[in-house]
């Protein structure tokens, strides 16, 4: 039996984190370990404590918002690859986003592609 492939989603709103766990959580071919956190500093504090294989976060979280948080993740764990998860559907912020080391960058609301 395969490994599950484990995500951390590092995002603070309810509705958002629930559409999330049910793309990822439905009949799939892969198996997924979803993890969910609230604020940043958790994130981080998940992320130093258990191995995991990609990260899906939010830009604006109670602890920290905008590309900064990005950076945050992204110069403690630069290996792990980063989805930015936002509602800032801006093509400017998305390509500083790349540039910050992002992975992938997913406006929240299209749902479709977060597989």
């Amino acid at each position: 039996m395969k490994k599950p492939f484990r995500i951390l989603l590092v995002e603070d709103n309810p509705g958002d984190t629930r559409l999330v766990r049910e793309a990822f959580c439905r009949p799939a071919e892969h198996a997924f370990d979803l993890e969910c956190v609230e604020r940043l500093s958790d994130g981080l504090d998940r992320l130093k404590a258990k191995d995991f294989d990609m990260v899906y976060l939010d830009l604006c979280l109670p602890d920290s918002c905008g590309l900064e948080t990005l950076a945050r993740v992204h110069s403690r764990h630069p290996t792990i690859p980063i989805t930015v998860f936002s509602g800032i559907d801006d093509e400017l912020v998305r390509a500083e986003a790349f540039k910050a080391g992002a992975a992938d960058y997913v406006v929240k609301g299209r749902w479709p592609q977060l597989m």
